[in-house]
């Protein structure tokens, strides 16, 4: 890599373990445009040696924030851009004419990508009609920007209510309530505790996803799962909006290191209680796991499907070869 590109990606891997840049959609953004920097600022004779070089700045990234799953989907991607370029072009008789036409191409294919990314809220957010009714009670949980923009797009022409569970302790869903309200549509803001009590009025909840595993289950914030396990017990539909950028190629298992994350439990606990705190562990964790079985349809940029159809939609975007980077 040149000086300059290194320089770039030294700064975007401190700004991930800052946590100055967040969120799944900003994330992939970013790392994106990070990777179009390695390919067009370096210097490779060939794919196997671009491929090397892309998997040596993904573990970086990838290391830096491990929680941001959208961050190791880019990189996948990047590289499944590279193997597909590579096999458009003709067996390379130049080489440098070769590794030009391989560099162009990758680049226009990674620009691309990014303009997938910036479009996929509207496009999501275009499909809202299908699924919210007129007169309809919604339930969400916590602040979801794709989700905002999914109720917004729907208040545009249809009246409906919605019931915003605050997503204690943070209370995410304050903020997600007022954009809400604000708006023009009819909404409720509920206390966490009130999820059971309220689920039997609902006629669907809607859900946003902090990114979706290989076989369609979600990792969400925490809470979600206790929304997603009462909506089963009074089925009652799940609708999960989730750009394609989310949606990993791995499993479960392989997503353990999320599901660990914690945040600070002063939410929980107020460090102030005196000599008690020093005899505590107080676990307050950031992410929950809803199953695949828990949720009825995913709304992608790429159309809405079943769970189940996510692992075929995964096949155009990953090679199964960069499983493990």
């Amino acid at each position: 890599m040149s000086k300059d590109v290194s320089l770039q990606v030294d700064a975007f891997i401190a700004r991930l373990r800052r946590r100055q840049t967040v969120g799944s959609f900003n994330v992939a953004i970013e790392s994106a445009k990070i990777l179009h920097n390695v390919v067009s600022g370096s210097r490779w004779p060939d794919q196997d040696h671009l491929i090397d070089l892309l998997q040596h700045v993904g573990r970086r990234l990838i290391a830096a924030q491990p929680g941001e799953i959208a961050v190791a989907n880019a990189v996948r991607r990047v590289l499944n851009i590279v193997r597909e370029e590579a096999t458009k072009l003709p067996l390379p008789e130049n080489p440098k004419e070769f590794r030009e036409q391989l560099r162009a191409g990758v680049k226009q294919a990674i620009l691309d990508m990014i303009d997938d990314f910036l479009h996929s809220g509207p496009h999501i957010a275009s499909q809202a009609l299908q699924h919210v009714h007129p007169n309809d009670r919604v339930l969400t949980f916590g602040w979801s920007k794709t989700v905002l923009e999914f109720l917004k797009e729907a208040g545009k022409l249809r009246k409906f209510q919605v019931m915003v569970v605050e997503a204690a302790p943070a209370c995410s869903g304050h903020q997600m309530a007022v954009e809400l309200a604000t708006a023009g549509i009819d909404t409720t803001l509920v206390t966490d505790a009130a999820v059971l009590a309220l689920m039997p009025k609902v006629d669907k909840i809607i859900l946003g996803a902090h990114a979706v595993t290989a076989d369609g289950g979600m990792i969400a914030t925490a809470g979600s799962l206790l929304v997603a396990e009462v909506a089963k017990a009074c089925k009652r539909p799940i609708i999960v909006c989730s750009g394609m950028y989310k949606v990993s190629p791995l499993g479960l298992m392989q997503q353990q290191e999320v599901l660990s994350l914690n945040s600070c439990p002063n939410g929980v606990y107020d460090f102030e209680e005196g000599d008690v705190v020093e005899r505590v562990e107080v676990v307050n964790p950031h992410y929950d796991f809803v199953p695949a079985e828990l949720i009825s349809v995913l709304v992608t940029n790429m159309g809405t499907h079943p769970p189940s159809y996510m692992s075929h939609m995964l096949d155009d975007v990953y090679s199964k070869l960069d499983l493990v980077i």
